[in-house]
C-alpha cells in the first residue's frame, strides 16, 4: 500500500480547505512534531495560493488562526 501524507492531501484539497477557513473553520493537528511542521508549511502555502497572499501575509494569517484558537496543534516527538 502507498503511504498517504496529510500535507499532500492539504495541497490536493487546497481550494476546498481555503473555503472552510474563509468561512470560519477550525484546524486541529495531532501527531508527530515533524508532521506538524510539514502541515503548518502546507497551510501557509494553501493560504498563499488560494488566499492570494504573500508568504509574509500567509504566515501572519496562519499565526492569527493560532492566536484565535482556530489552528490548534497537539504534537509530540517520536
Amino acid at each position: 500500500a502507498q503511504k498517504v501524507y496529510v500535507q499532500h492531501l492539504i495541497r490536493q484539497q487546497g481550494a476546498a480547505l481555503w473555503k472552510v477557513l474563509a468561512a470560519g473553520g477550525y484546524v486541529y493537528v495531532c501527531g508527530a512534531t515533524l508532521m506538524g511542521t510539514d502541515v503548518h508549511k502546507a497551510f501557509v502555502e494553501l493560504v498563499q495560493t488560494h488566499g492570494a497572499k504573500s508568504v509574509v501575509d500567509a504566515t501572519r494569517y496562519v499565526q492569527d488562526l493560532q492566536h484565535n484558537h482556530r489552528y490548534i496543534q497537539e504534537l509530540w516527538s517520536a
